[in-house]
């Protein structure tokens, strides 16, 4: 039989949204739900998952902050699910950089416990250190809530979990602890995996509400969220080495009954009473081309912007959409093309504002432009912090002073990592408006959190021109984004070392960048085609490696032979060695760790 060769044509095309369905949406403070399955499942998915949202927090774990509302898309029938659906999966989580998205087949009861899993990893995305096995152990733990009136239960013993433990060898917590994405027992082996979550799972559930470690839990998270090595952790957080846990953890799943709590929670009014509308077709049809957008079947969902785009000429949706799907394929030029278009259009999406000012910035449109843009953002949405930050800093180097001081008054806050970088600014822009006690006030408080000698010389500078110790030597200072070290994306005030004024720089927020890729080498053994997509599998260090080929002709290609080399499916024959360099995302379904991103031949 004659083997099929990649790129791979896309065998299937999504079917368009009837007509005749009713698509309504459901928004509360966290949440806007999309369904087909009419209001009151509208109103009963919003208050499951406001009730998850509220015991996280109320349990003290991190919460995901100013990323937007969640969208969970919930069909009524697995007809309607089936172009959308992602493998075999019942529900899954996708989205961008712009937002989190959970789609849901039906709203069967035991589809929600998948659905909740696949929420906690969005909670707790922007934690910057969750190790793999407390990561996917709180998923477990929290998919086990279920409502009990006004109160919430959680710690029900899930399916087989126990009889699982009670029949296999467990994973020896020093290992647990150290499991990643490239770990066996996270992988392709099914027995290793299985038991990996079911010890996750255990040892999360004692970790969580038994009496002994329940008290010091919170600080226990802080340690490992701070990068703190597991065994001082547990030592630290419980009086307890990590044997003595294990020992407990055995004793702890032999109980006849394993506890469970009910938690009293506090909703806000639009959980319980959320907003209620009928969707019109652009806007279904959006939702539906999102998805696709975002399993990456992009010749899919470009015909459907195409569709939607026929039907509605003069609506800024579709080209703002068209910019947010070329900015997945990295072609910025379109993204600044696309976005230019929805703004002559009227858009209204603060963020998208926001983010077109970061790419004129960086294709060196005039400051005009960006401080248009930003105030755009900001007329849409007055509560955009990032926005306001961001134009506070670029009228600083448009050296408008008073003008920089009026957008940082109305912040309400500053994260940790910015404290130093805004008082600073705020001290320099009073000094240049003659306001010498808000000047040296936040110059004292810039000089507190100065953590390193620039910055400490800086300020010395600064207060010395604040009380006239020092001729006027500032006019240098301008803004330059700030390097990987200093954070990223951040505004960065340099010390001028002139008299005569330099040249300002914009700030500049960095697009955010893919996941760093992971490197592996071996020898190439089959690919298989899997419709739209393809598996690769190959052999590395004496183990089996499969990675998922998500983008077939996304691929950069290495190699001598690079530019004539071809991709076939079925077993390699050549057996040649390759070193590929992927995106950590594990597949259970199809036995891969990560996706293809360079392929290069040796």
């Amino acid at each position: 039989m004659k083997r099929r060769m990649l790129p791979i044509a896309l065998a299937f095309f999504a079917a368009s949204a009837s007509a005749e369905q009713r698509w309504v949406k459901a928004t509360s403070t966290n949440f806007e739900v999309y369904t087909t399955a009419g209001e009151k499942k509208a109103r009963e998915v919003i208050l499951y998952f406001e009730q998850v949202r509220s015991l996280f927090e109320k349990e003290s774990h991190p919460v995901r902050s100013a990323a937007g509302r969640v969208r969970i898309v919930v069909f009524q029938s697995p007809k309607e699910y089936k172009p959308y659906q992602m493998f075999d999966r019942p529900a899954y989580a996708a989205g961008s950089h712009d937002h989190d998205e959970i789609v849901l087949g039906n709203l069967a009861v035991d589809y929600y416990p998948i659905a909740v899993h696949e929420y906690v990893h969005i909670l707790l995305r922007p934690v910057g250190h969750v190790p793999l096995w407390l990561n996917e152990g709180m998923a477990e733990f929290y998919s086990s809530l279920h409502p009990r009136g006004k109160k919430v239960g959680v710690g029900e013993p899930l399916p087989g979990r126990v009889a699982l433990l009670q029949a296999n060898k467990w994973i020896d917590l020093e290992t647990l602890c150290a499991v990643d994405y490239k770990s066996p027992y996270y992988t392709n082996d099914h027995s290793k995996v299985s038991v990996f979550y079911a010890e996750s799972w255990a040892l999360t559930h004692m970790l969580a509400l038994s009496d002994s470690y329940r008290p010091g839990f919170f600080e226990f998270e802080k340690l490992i969220f701070a990068g703190t090595e597991p065994a001082a952790a547990f030592q630290n957080a419980f009086g307890k080495s990590m044997r003595e846990v294990v020992s407990d953890l055995h004793r702890y799943i032999q109980q006849a009954t394993l506890p469970g709590r009910l938690f009293d929670v506090t909703l806000e009014k639009s959980a319980e009473n959320p907003e209620i509308k009928d969707v019109t077709p652009l806007e279904s049809g959006l939702v539906l081309a999102n998805i696709l957008a975002d399993l990456n079947r992009i010749d899919e969902a470009k015909q459907a912007y195409a569709k939607l785009a026929a039907e509605n000429p003069a609506g800024p949706e579709i080209p703002e959409a068209l910019g947010y799907l070329a900015w997945r394929q990295g072609k910025l030029d379109e993204v600044r093309a696309d976005f230019a278009k929805a703004a002559e259009l009227g858009s209204r999406n603060a963020r998208m504002y926001y983010e077109y000012y970061a790419m004129a910035g960086q294709a060196g449109e005039p400051r005009e432009r960006q401080i248009l843009l930003l105030r755009r953002a900001l007329e849409l949405d007055p509560e955009y912090h990032d926005a306001r930050l961001q134009l506070g800093f670029l009228l600083m180097a448009d050296s408008d002073y008073a003008g920089a001081l009026a957008q940082f008054a109305r912040l309400k806050s500053v994260e940790p990592e910015q404290s130093f970088q805004f008082f600073r600014a705020v001290a320099y822009a009073a000094y240049r408006t003659g306001d010498k006690e808000t000047a040296r006030s936040s110059a004292k408080r810039a000089a507190e959190l100065a953590t390193n000698t620039a910055d400490k010389a800086a300020i010395e500078d600064l207060e010395a021109a604040i009380d006239e110790r020092r001729g006027d030597s500032l006019q240098a200072m301008a803004v330059r984004p700030a390097t990987e070290e200093e954070g990223g994306a951040r505004p960065v005030l340099q010390r001028g070392v002139t008299p005569r004024p330099a040249r300002t720089e914009t700030p500049i927020p960095e697009l955010p960048k893919r996941r760093a890729l992971t490197a592996v080498e071996g020898t190439l053994d089959q690919i298989d085609c899997l419709g739209s997509t393809a598996r690769l599998r190959m052999t590395a260090a004496g183990r089996t490696v499969g990675l998922l080929i998500d983008k077939p002709n996304g691929i950069e290609i290495r190699g001598a032979q690079a530019g004539t080399f071809t991709l076939t499916c079925g077993p390699q024959k050549a057996r040649r060695t390759v070193r590929v360099e992927y995106e950590p995302n594990l597949n259970n379904d199809l036995g891969t760790i990560g996706l293809v991103r360079v392929l290069e031949m040796k």
